[in-house]
């Protein structure tokens, strides 16, 4: 796929499986983010815990609604 095709191609995602996705796919998922290009130092942090995730999610929420 080129370039173009893949800009053609490309989504939004807004809803997602409840299900974790295999160990396989992502380790290329995160290969493709340390590929990527990038002005600086950044890090990739997986959470496959469901409450945690949900608890992160409930606090940045808040964080964002204060602003």
């Amino acid at each position: 796929m080129n370039t173009l095709d893949a800009i053609a191609k490309r989504k939004s995602i807004r809803k997602y499986k409840a299900e974790q996705i295999k160990d396989s796919a992502l380790e290329e998922i995160i290969k493709a983010g340390k590929t990527a290009p990038n002005a600086g130092p950044f890090q990739i942090t997986v959470i496959q815990n469901a409450k945690l995730l949900a608890k992160i999610t409930e606090i940045a929420f808040r964080c964002f609604a204060t602003k």
